[in-house]
């Protein structure tokens, strides 16, 4: 009755083992001569998000527009012939992701556009909240005022407004 219980945990104890020794060699040790690199690069545009929250704003735009063309010219000072071929591979997926995330913020900035004929208000709501972010004051004045209300803001709306608030808005 007892040797079915131990050959058992017998059973489990050696495949534990065996799985914490797979598990042990799944994990890649070797070090790339990208690795430095690549996880600069991981660290710094990490730091950029944090610092710039609001996503799509031109700010945003530009600023990671910059840091990954800062990325990219570093990239091609590196020289790629004394690489090893992890080191290679690493290049070359580097520099493709560097230009597919420019190619990306041209397509965000394009799609903002085109898109702000129908938002006007966005524009002063993303100044607004960098403002806040980098705790610059403000009074109620220079909140409100620079909110524009365009007559196709109403062709917007689900529901018209009373005439006489329209007109307020508008400063008819």
């Amino acid at each position: 009755m007892r040797l079915p219980v131990i050959l058992s945990s017998l059973a489990v104890s050696v495949i534990c083992i065996v799985a914490g020794a797979a598990a042990q060699t799944d994990v890649d040790t070797s070090q790339s001569e990208m690795r430095p690199f690549l996880e600069r690069f991981t660290a710094d545009r990490m730091i950029l998000n944090r610092s710039l929250p609001i996503e799509n704003s031109p700010t945003w735009r530009k600023r990671f527009g910059q840091f990954y063309a800062d990325w990219q010219s570093a990239l091609e000072k590196t020289d790629f012939e004394p690489l090893s071929n992890e080191g290679r591979i690493e290049y070359i997926l580097f520099r493709d992701l560097l230009k597919y995330e420019l190619r990306q913020l041209e397509i965000q900035s394009r799609q903002f556009e085109e898109m702000e004929p129908f938002i006007p208000f966005a524009g002063t709501i993303i100044e607004l909240e960098e403002a806040r972010r980098i705790l610059s004051t403000a009074g109620p004045a220079d909140v409100i005022t620079p909110i524009p209300m365009s007559p196709d803001f109403e062709k917007l709306r689900w529901f018209p407004l009373p005439e006489e608030l329209q007109e307020e808005l508008l400063g008819s």
